[in-house]
């Protein structure tokens, strides 16, 4: 039991570190969406998103696979766009993540 206790730990530590780094992304995208509203950009940037996405996959070193790393980042992505102050439903959904598939 002293393990699972150690490895519980470790992990609370690890979510408080992830949600560090959240606050921090967040805290960004909020900086770029006024850099995007003052010279008239669109809150979603659908090519941007999957840059982002097939980048952490091809840096990805395991054990989370593709879908997985979608699956999150995907919910990662609609909270930034929710944050610059647009919800993914007040745009098109032509070409949005969400109808990104991982590849075969």
């Amino acid at each position: 039991m002293d393990n699972l206790e150690r490895l519980r730990n470790e992990i609370d530590q690890l979510d408080s570190e992830l949600l560090t780094l959240l606050n921090r992304r967040l805290e960004l995208v909020g900086k770029i969406g006024a850099l995007k509203k003052s010279v008239g950009l669109p809150v979603r940037d659908p090519t941007r998103e999957l840059e982002i996405l097939h980048g952490l996959t091809q840096r990805n070193p395991g054990p989370m696979d593709d879908e997985s790393i979608f699956s999150v980042f995907r919910e990662v992505l609609a909270i930034a766009r929710r944050h610059q102050g647009e919800s993914a439903s007040q745009q098109g959904t032509e070409g949005a993540v969400s109808d990104f598939r991982t590849p075969e």
